[in-house]
């Protein structure tokens, strides 16, 4: 008796599980879907507090290889100051990131190489440039204590509002660089979302 039970109740499970099956593929339901980027505005902690931005190419929009990266003030709205920060590993235990532009999402914040094919110098440009897989100009680590946006590649400078003729990154256009990492509010960089 207990195995015909047994027996019963196993054919019972198996009806059961298919019954939900049918109902989970009628519903449409499936795995959770990935989640949806996650935008942020980077803030230069020096003067005016410009924002990180594509600059804006003849064609009204920062869609091609080699479009540089500027200081501009900060909008809600201007996409082009929007960055998600993909997750690309680790170094030395500490999160690698690939910082990637909202527009069309496959350009990538890209330390521009030299005439030496590094970014080893102080005052190399930074730039957007197709993602590519394992790039090493275009992988980042954020030091949460220092705010610094640290280079992987050659040297390891970092991210740095370049000073204007006045001797400030104050104004809307003034260059961002790589440079030695250092002191200094101009290469700390305030994470915010979009939304703020």
């Amino acid at each position: 008796m207990p195995r015909v039970q047994s027996g019963r109740l196993r054919r019972l499970t198996a009806v059961a599980a298919a019954a939900l099956m049918g109902v989970t593929v009628l519903l449409g339901l499936s795995a959770p879907a990935a989640a949806a980027p996650y935008y942020q505005r980077l803030h230069n902690q020096f003067g005016n507090r410009l924002c990180l931005d594509a600059v804006n190419d003849a064609t009204s929009n920062p869609g091609h290889n080699g479009d540089r990266v500027q200081l501009w003030t900060c909008e809600p709205t201007n996409y082009w100051q929007w960055w998600e920060f993909q997750s690309a590993g680790t170094h030395n235990g500490n999160p690698v990131f690939k910082i990637v532009n909202w527009w069309g999402g496959t350009r990538c914040l890209d330390a521009r190489t030299d005439g030496s094919t590094n970014p080893n110098v102080e005052g190399d440009p930074v730039q957007i440039w197709n993602c590519e897989s394992g790039a090493a100009n275009q992988l980042w680590q954020f030091e949460r204590n220092t705010r610094r946006i640290r280079s992987l590649y050659g040297n390891q400078l970092c991210l740095d509002a370049r000073y204007d003729a006045g001797g400030n990154p104050n104004q809307n256009g003034d260059k961002v660089q790589m440079w030695t990492c250092g002191g200094g509010s101009w290469q700390e960089w305030r994470r915010t979302e979009v939304s703020e």
